[in-house]
């Protein structure tokens, strides 16, 4: 299994040029086929994309984004299937899987514990 670590985002410059934080796009709904576990979480999270019957992929097709509670992006990244998350505070993320080719976007979520 492949392992990422997370890095944070710099913050987007808005229009009048003042720092902003990214805010999350939130276009998905939980996805029946995507999965991270365990949940919760305390280092590392596995993620799990399972294809519908009429699609096919590889994992360079997808672009995974962690969002906090309050709709941050925390973190921008290739799929990979292990993700190193120690470094979050506790509390609840959005996981977000967008397809570069399709746009199709998954969204599932996980809790952090110490």
């Amino acid at each position: 299994m492949a392992k990422q670590s997370l890095r944070r985002q710099p913050d987007d410059q808005t229009s009048s040029g003042r720092s902003g934080q990214r805010k999350c796009a939130f276009a998905g709904e939980l996805h029946p086929n995507t999965e991270n576990y365990p949940n919760p979480v305390k280092a590392q999270t596995y993620v799990t994309i399972d294809a519908q019957k009429d699609q096919t992929w590889n994992d360079a097709d997808w672009i995974v984004r962690i969002y906090n509670a309050m709709g941050q992006l925390l973190y921008e990244g290739n799929y990979q299937d292990q993700l190193s998350v120690s470094q979050l505070d506790q509390g609840h993320y959005l996981l977000q899987l967008q397809n570069r080719t399709s746009r199709e976007t998954r969204t599932t979520q996980f809790i952090k514990i110490r």
